[in-house]
């Protein structure tokens, strides 16, 4: 149902059209690629969080000190 495209007849813009389209093939695929060098690259360099206990009190470098009340899994939550 609808319009069908309509199909050329002179060789060049076929050979244009499959041309264009390996190059976004490959360039889609050198992209994934990138992508997860990227991601590797990332989680190497990656350090662990530092680990908090209830109590323990933060460093001035942190604009502190603070008592950490309690430890959640995405964040302490302190005494201000």
């Amino acid at each position: 149902l609808g319009v069908e495209p309509a199909v050329s007849r002179a060789e060049a813009a076929t050979a244009c059209a499959s041309n264009i389209q390996s190059v976004i093939e490959s360039t889609r695929k050198a992209l994934q690629r990138t992508a997860e060098r990227m991601v590797k690259s990332a989680e190497s360099s990656r350090s662990e969080a530092p680990e908090y206990s209830v109590g323990q009190e933060l460093t001035e470098k942190w604009i502190g000190p603070y008592k950490v009340l309690s430890v959640k899994p995405n964040a302490v939550e302190l005494r201000l």
